[in-house]
C-alpha cells in the first residue's frame, strides 16, 4: 500500500524516492514532492517526476524549492501552509518567474496542482504536492484519497523531523 511506503521509508529514514515514484504510478501524476515545514520556510525532502519532464527542469525545480521562505506566496506549496487547506493551482502560460506555481506546472505539462498541508494536530509540519495529469475537484475520490495520504503521513513525519532533520 502506498501509504505504508511513505511510512516505512520516513521511518526508516530512507529516500523518498520509491514511494513518490509509485505515488505518480498509482495517480498518473506528473510530479510529486514533499516538504518539511520549520522555521518560517519549507525545505525539500524529495521529489520525483515522470521521465518525459527534461532532467533539466526537474534540476531547476528542485533547486527553486529547496528551501522556500513562507513569503513566497505565488507556490501552491506556501498556500497550502499559510492557509492550512490544500492548494489548487493552475499552469498559466502567462506567468515564467519560478516563483510561481504556473510556471512550472507548464513545464511539467501538467494542468494543476494540489498541495496538501500535513498537520499534526493544529500544526503544518508539511506538505504533499502533486503536478496533476487532469484536474481534479474537492469531494472527488482523487482529492480525498490524496487528502488521506497527506493526513497519514503526519506521525511519520514527525518523527523523522525529530529525528533524522534535512533527509533527501
Amino acid at each position: 500500500m502506498l501509504t505504508d511506503d511513505f511510512q516505512q521509508a520516513l521511518n526508516a529514514g530512507e529516500s523518498l524516492s520509491i514511494p513518490l515514484r509509485r505515488l505518480l504510478t498509482e495517480t498518473g501524476a506528473r510530479a510529486a514532492g514533499i516538504w518539511e515545514c520549520r522555521a518560517g520556510q519549507l525545505g525539500g525532502l524529495g521529489f520525483e517526476a515522470v521521465d518525459d519532464i527534461p532532467d533539466g527542469v526537474q534540476r531547476e525545480f528542485v533547486a527553486a524549492t529547496q528551501v522556500v521562505p513562507l513569503s513566497a506566496i505565488g507556490l501552491g506549496i506556501v498556500q497550502a501552509v499559510v492557509n492550512r487547506s490544500p492548494a489548487v493551482v493552475a499552469a498559466d502560460l502567462q506567468e515564467s518567474r519560478p516563483e510561481f506555481s504556473g510556471n512550472w506546472l507548464v513545464r511539467f505539462q501538467s494542468p494543476q496542482s494540489l498541495s496538501l498541508p500535513i498537520l499534526l494536530g493544529d500544526k503544518v509540519i508539511g506538505v504533499l504536492a502533486i503536478a496533476l495529469s487532469e484536474s481534479v475537484s474537492p469531494g472527488t475520490e482523487p482529492w480525498t484519497a490524496l487528502e488521506c495520504l497527506a493526513g497519514s503521513l503526519a506521525q511519520p513525519l514527525a518523527k523523522k523531523l525529530s529525528s533524522h532533520p534535512g533527509i533527501r
